[in-house]
């Protein structure tokens, strides 16, 4: 009878775990749109069917002249500016998932072919959702991330068959929809050379020259393939110069003129960097390292020399950025499911217990999998019901619909257009896409995303503006490209502290709108004189909205925006309408512990000590990790006269911050 029900669950099982492992990246993957750049793609796809051709100079930034741009993503935007022609924001969530999913349904497939190691592979898949769900958004790398997954299946399983050129197929959509494109040759090579090496290399370890090799038909079908492959590259709207696209690059990279990219733009932040969400901040990602090393490790004597070379290849491919992390991710993946059968043989020689196992094997595979299947139902519920409260309206919204409206300048944007401000517009790197869909062609874009079309020295004056805050750029910049209006962005990051003070304090130019999405500034000259007289905002006289506690219930939110605000006003050290914002946030939220800084904050500038203590401690004890409140502490404490507790707060500053001035000036 358990035989018979043994034999029943495992002809079900791989269909059910490819079931369950469809639906929780269905799952992950239905989310609201939140990436900064849909707004570029959407606008360059509806500008492509419009006038049926793919622009080769750039038409969205008064910055860059009349520059080529080599626009490989031309195919990926006329797709999604399609789906959301017809289907509105719902045609690209399911757009979004579609392409995730079918990446993830390809990858699986590869894991579970062979039945015996389905639970393995059930668990490897988990592993690799998690490790790679930071980039579960609609940008052109995750069409690459298919294609990709793609390649990898019909490497292993095709290479053997006529099937394989399929994948001329496949490149010529790759090449018209990311830059990644290059990966598919690559892969090919890689394949080739690892079969070149076990035939011809005497250098290799015996088992390893001794492993199978494939027919000699089969390795001229796959030369013959990566030789076919180049000439299917120049089938895109710019020919050779989108088929050389990746070494433009990778010139650029050698040369430094990607510098201002890879230092400041957060998707392409080197993943090993120690606060990088992708290396110690991404335990999941770290683990699928681990086993791939040690999968290695343990079939060193009979190791496949492809995995080798596909590992030592894409590792440093992955951590050289954040958004390279999934195909680090798919290639573990992928290498350890091709080892586990030598795994399992290995261990079944060290470990004499197959008597043992064979009894113990079948519930222990229905417990593991229960397990297993109850944490992700869990994590699923849980992702479903992520949340943000829109104080506009006083509802709670779901992050899995429409735009997440919170990480754009909407409002921002609306007032410059409603208002016809003058031309030419300083924006700040974020907020170029938004602008170039909402209002271009009436307001060209200072920068945006597309950082190959801007110079290195323009980034350089770019971040002494953003980062420094230098009036001398800044003027300069204004003067050279007649700049009249300013726009940061405080939505999808928080606004310079120094950009910031350094516009608001300049006599040349007002601030005429201010929230927590982000300001605007306009410039002071008689031309716009009549703009200034009715849309200066003092913000000396500013009231924060008061908070309507009978709308807003007993439902338990952050008061986020009041404290997007109050930041802003803490920067520029306003202090009255500080007090106001901070008001109005504990209302909503009375143990906020951010809120409870500001005016722990101000309280001790008052010189109000004991007071000042109060609210810095109810900040400290909710969990706040800053380190202006442990300086803050400190000198509370030493105001107070315990110069002890000061010390130690000091001390703990120092160990974050060697070049503290506060803590320094103490010691």
């Amino acid at each position: 009878m358990n035989k018979r029900l043994s034999l029943q669950v495992n002809n079900f099982l791989p269909l059910f775990l490819n079931i369950v492992l469809i639906l929780f990246v269905i799952t992950m993957a239905s989310s609201g749109i939140f990436d900064t750049d849909i707004w570029l793609h959407l606008k360059t796809g509806k500008l492509i069917l419009r006038d049926l051709r793919v622009p080769t100079f750039d038409p969205y930034s008064f910055t860059t002249g009349v520059k080529p741009w080599i626009n490989h993503e031309w195919l990926f935007q006329v797709i999604v500016y399609s789906a959301y022609k017809f289907f509105d924001i719902n045609g690209l969530i399911c757009l979004q998932t579609l392409f995730i999913t079918f990446a993830f349904f390809v990858l699986f497939l590869i894991g579970f072919k062979d039945k015996r190691f389905q639970i393995s592979a059930f668990i490897l898949s988990i592993l690799i959702v998690y490790a790679s769900r930071s980039r579960f958004n609609l940008r052109p790398d995750v069409l690459s991330l298919v294609f990709f997954a793609i390649f990898l299946h019909e490497l292993k399983f095709a290479k053997v068959s006529k099937r394989i050129y399929f994948l001329l197929f496949w490149q010529v959509l790759w090449v018209n929809c990311h830059g990644y494109f290059f990966l598919g040759p690559l892969l090919i090579l890689i394949f080739i050379i690892s079969e070149l090496l076990k035939r011809h290399c005497p250098y290799l370890p015996v088992q390893w020259s001794q492993l199978p090799r494939m027919e000699e038909n089969d390795f001229k079908r796959l030369v013959r393939l990566f030789f076919l492959i180049f000439p299917v590259l120049l089938i895109n709207p710019q020919f050779l110069n989108g088929a050389l696209y990746p070494f433009h690059i990778l010139k650029g990279l050698i040369l430094g003129h990607a510098q201002f990219a890879f230092q400041h733009v957060e998707e392409l932040a080197k993943a090993f960097y120690p606060k990088g969400n992708a290396f110690l901040g991404n335990s999941q990602f770290n683990i699928l390292i681990l086993i791939t090393v040690i999968s290695l490790l343990i079939n060193w004597r009979k190791l496949d020399f492809t995995y080798i070379l596909l590992f030592v290849f894409f590792t440093p491919f992955g951590f050289l950025a954040l958004r390279n992390v999934c195909f680090l991710s798919f290639v573990c993946y992928f290498v350890i499911i091709s080892q586990l059968e030598l795994i399992e043989r290995i261990a079944k020689k060290r470990v004499n217990a197959e008597v043992v196992l064979s009894k113990v094997h079948f519930p222990a595979k229905l417990i593991v999998i229960v397990i297993i299947i109850l944490f992700i139902g869990n994590q699923s519920y849980e992702f479903l019901l992520r949340s943000y409260y829109d104080f506009d309206e006083y509802q709670l919204k779901s992050m899995l619909t429409d735009f997440i409206k919170y990480r754009y300048p909407q409002r921002c944007t609306d007032f410059i257009l409603k208002n016809n401000l003058p031309k030419n517009l300083f924006n700040d790197f974020n907020s170029g896409s938004y602008l170039i869909f909402h209002a271009w062609p009436k307001y060209k874009v200072f920068v945006d995303g597309r950082t190959e079309l801007y110079s290195n020295k323009f980034f350089d004056e770019y971040f002494k503006i953003m980062h420094d805050g230098d009036k001398e750029v800044f003027d300069s910049i204004t003067e050279r490209f007649n700049i009249n209006t300013v726009l940061l962005n405080n939505a999808t990051a928080h606004i310079s502290k120094n950009a910031l003070k350094m516009i608001y304090q300049h006599p040349g130019w007002q601030l005429v709108f201010f929230d927590e999405q982000g300001v605007v500034f306009l410039k002071k000259t008689p031309e716009n004189f009549h703009l200034l007289k009715s849309l200066s905002v003092d913000l000396k006289k500013w009231k924060a909205p008061t908070v309507d506690i009978l709308r807003l219930g007993l439902v338990k939110v952050a008061p986020d925006p009041y404290l997007s605000r109050a930041r802003l006003l803490d920067i520029l050290g306003l202090d009255a309408p500080l007090v106001s914002e901070v008001n109005e946030a504990l209302k909503v939220s009375p143990a906020n512990s951010l809120a409870n800084f500001y005016l722990g904050e101000i309280l001790f500038k008052q010189k109000n000590y004991k007071e000042a203590l109060r609210y810095l401690r109810i900040a400290y004890v909710a969990g706040l990790d800053k380190s202006e409140l442990r300086a803050l502490l400190a000198k509370t404490y030493i105001k107070l006269g315990d110069k002890l507790r000061g010390m130690k707060f000091f001390k703990a500053v120092l160990k974050e911050d060697p070049k503290n001035t506060l803590a320094n000036e103490f010691f």
